[in-house]
Formats: structure tokens, sequence, C-alpha cells
């Protein structure tokens, strides 16, 4: 059984403070992507995982606030990437931006 999940990609959220361009601050840079930089997503239970952007495609994590068309209660991150960035109850995505 697969579920189908909605929200945005993690990129264009990271998109507000990656820098890319101050005329269009909501504008993603793929480059800076590319050359990677640290993400962290903190659960509410305190879970949290790491990972670097350039081991991962700019669209493979969306933070979802739907499950099926069910709005979710926290927002989570699920997508085309390793389960354990599956983070549940999300409540912080720290960068070193």
């Amino acid at each position: 059984m697969s579920v189908e999940y909605s929200g945005l990609s993690l990129a264009s959220i990271l998109a507000m403070v990656d820098g890319s361009d101050s005329a269009h601050p909501f504008s993603f840079d793929a480059e800076r992507w590319a050359e990677g930089y640290d993400i962290v997503l903190t659960a509410a239970d305190g879970y949290s995982v790491s990972f670097s952007t350039k081991d991962l495609a700019p669209e493979a994590l969306i933070l979802a606030d739907r499950e099926a068309d069910v709005y979710l209660a926290k927002p989570m991150t699920v997508g085309d990437a390793p389960k354990n960035l599956w983070v549940k109850d999300l409540v912080s995505i720290s960068t070193s931006l």
C-alpha cells in the first residue's frame, strides 16, 4: 500500500535562507546545494539526523503537511531519500549556511 504526501520541497524552504540572490530572496541556489552544506532535522521527541546536501537531490525530500489529503498535526519530512531522513513531528530544521 502506498501513501501520498503533499507539501513543499525542502529545497524550496531552504531557498529562503541560502542567500542565492538578494533581489530574489526565495531563489534556490543549486550550485551551493551541489557544493554541499549540512542540514539537521530534529523531531519533537529529540530524534535528529544530519546530512550533506551534496549527497541528496534537491527535490528528494519534502516537508509534508498532508498525508492522503488529511492535514498532519505536525509536519514531517518524506520522499525519495533514506528512511532515516523521514522525520515525524518535525520541530526544527538547522543548516550550516
